[in-house]
């Protein structure tokens, strides 16, 4: 395993980056709860593309994401990873200044090549596959 410490975009450029560490609620958009943001900080912002290439990733078997919010950008900054990506799943929940990205992210992995569905189950996932089979209820 590798841990690459990266703030993921849809491309690559400089970013403000919110911290709530304590709720583990840091974004780009802001803390869900502004009382608990420790503050700012600017930061270059990568592809999941570029991350794939730079460490010769082929392919994945699955790809978990939670972006807080960010989830429709890091899925763009993907597009070519995501062909080659066998299974998904994608926390969708209202962390984007209270809205759900769910609809969003289904149309990105719909357009990757993925069957895609949401699920609201104590969470909201939204999940991909390649196949009919796998996708939760």
């Amino acid at each position: 395993m590798t841990v690459i410490d990266a703030l993921v975009w849809k491309a690559e450029e400089e970013l403000t980056f919110s911290l709530a560490a304590s709720l583990a609620d840091s974004s780009v958009f802001g803390a869900d709860r502004p009382e608990n943001a420790t503050g700012t900080i600017r930061r270059r912002a990568t592809t999941l593309d570029r991350i794939a290439e730079e460490h010769g990733i082929d392919g994945l078997a699955f790809l978990k994401c939670d972006a807080e919010g960010a989830e429709p950008e890091a899925l763009e900054g993907g597009r070519d990873l995501l062909r080659r990506t066998a299974r998904i799943a994608i926390d969708t929940g209202p962390e984007r200044n209270g809205s759900r990205t769910s609809d969003a992210c289904e149309a990105l992995l719909r357009d990757a090549g993925f069957t895609a569905r949401t699920r609201e189950r104590g969470r909201i996932v939204t999940y991909g596959t390649r196949d009919s089979g796998g996708l939760p209820d």
